[in-house]
């Protein structure tokens, strides 16, 4: 689900400046909206095409906002730091060599039922994940090598990313969109970016969708506007295929 919760306050609070700069032409031309989306009601009603539609509306505006001027302070502090070039060497060198023992094991045993599943976007049991939990955290490494490799995800995100989502896997997802000649051309090679995306990365996140490649076709607002529940299709399509990296049967 996407989180427009936390940002809600920042949010209006910036809206409520931009109000307060109603003289300004460009921002009178947008004065429905911004009193509109003042409301943080707004916020808790609004969905990702909302919110993205209203991002891309206001986002030319906020040059407008003035910072209030800070007051530099100069201080002068002699100070002495001592960093350990060698033990940082020694540290970025072993979790890169965990890295690739983690790609060399993967790369060895594609047909491996575990491996087989989490690429085919097929939900693991908790015995299937707690053995891939031991190859990672015990015959490859330890806990502290995945962590310091791979970060807070859990070991089968890691897999998904490495090891991509299946090609066949992906077409039956959205054929369904790349089939439908309701679509026109911009939706339709948007589809293809996504697809081809996953194959290579396995999950995505929402906040992706703003950035390259995908921006360079537009923007989500502008690409879906006159085809909204496709896109919250879409959406859908995309939780499951990540939600299936967190949740085990």
């Amino acid at each position: 689900m996407y989180k427009k919760v936390l940002t809600i306050h920042s949010i209006v609070s910036l809206i409520e400046e931009l109000k307060e700069l109603g003289t300004i032409t460009q921002i009178k031309e947008k004065a429905e909206l911004i009193q509109m989306t003042a409301n943080s009601g707004y916020w808790e009603r609004a969905s990702f095409f909302d919110i993205e539609n209203v991002r891309t509306q206001l986002r030319d505006l906020i040059k407008f906002i003035e910072n209030p001027p800070r007051k530099i302070w100069n201080v002068d502090i002699e100070d002495t730091i001592i960093v350990d070039e060698e033990q940082k060497n020694i540290n970025r060198d072993n979790f890169e060599d965990y890295k690739k023992k983690v790609k060399k094991f993967l790369e060895g045993n594609m047909d491996n039922l575990v491996i087989y599943k989490i690429k085919h976007n097929q939900i693991l049991t908790e015995i299937e994940k707690e053995d891939l939990e031991r190859i990672m955290f015990e015959e490859l490494g330890n806990n502290k090598d995945f962590v310091e490799a791979f970060g807070d995800s859990n070991v089968v995100q890691v897999v998904r990313n490495l090891v991509g989502l299946d090609r066949e896997t992906a077409n039956q997802i959205f054929s369904k969109y790349i089939n439908d000649n309701r679509l026109n051309s911009k939706q339709i090679q948007f589809i293809k970016q996504l697809k081809e995306y996953l194959i290579v990365n396995g999950i995505i996140s929402l906040e992706k969708l703003r950035e390259q490649p995908f921006s360079t076709i537009g923007s989500i607002s502008d690409i879906f506007k006159d085809n909204i529940n496709t896109f919250n299709e879409i959406k859908e399509d995309i939780e499951m295929i990540n939600e299936n990296t967190i949740k085990f049967a």
